[in-house]
């Protein structure tokens, strides 16, 4: 049996020290088995502290959402933004491309899958214009292509362009 996900907090290194033997001794105790292979450490200093030399990472996965030193969203909507829009394109064949299906359906398929990968672990984060800017334009696009409402620039392209008499002065 292995272990799938654990992440230990602790202020001080001696503490960190005692949650691993705890947890160490606990995954003994039950016949589950930690890989150091694939054992990643991220470590926060106060300012101005000095670390003690660990395998440090920048960023690591944890269930599904990306932290980082940085301990800024970025990456976690950078991440969700490219596992929505895999899990659209996913969708394209089957379910956006069938006439078969209606637009509730796939509204519904769209809520169900794409809404929850764009927004999972979003209850956490501290979101700022230029995030909820990237997330409203993804959901935007997403919908007209959903939709098949094509964008301004693709009506230019394919249709010419209106022209209207021009007014004369009274």
């Amino acid at each position: 049996m292995f272990a799938d996900d654990c992440a230990l907090n602790a202020a001080f290194e001696a503490d960190m020290q005692h949650s691993i033997d705890t947890f160490s001794d606990t995954c003994n105790n039950i016949g589950l088995t930690i890989s150091t292979r694939k054992t990643e450490v991220m470590h926060q200093p106060a300012p101005g502290k000095a670390y003690v030399e660990l395998n440090l990472v920048e960023k690591f996965t944890y269930l599904g959402n990306t932290l980082s030193r940085t301990v800024v969203i970025d990456d976690k909507v950078n991440t969700r933004l490219a596992k929505a829009s895999e899990a659209f394109g996913r969708l394209h064949k089957n379910v956006w491309g069938q006439t078969r299906h209606h637009h509730g359906d796939k509204d519904q398929v769209y809520k169900a899958v794409v809404l929850t990968t764009l927004l999972c672990g979003c209850e956490s984060w501290t979101v700022y214009q230029r995030h909820a800017r990237k997330l409203n334009h993804f959901h935007t696009a997403s919908m007209r292509k959903l939709l098949g409402i094509k964008t301004r620039s693709q009506t230019q392209r394919c249709s010419p362009k209106p022209t209207f008499p021009a007014s004369t002065p009274s």
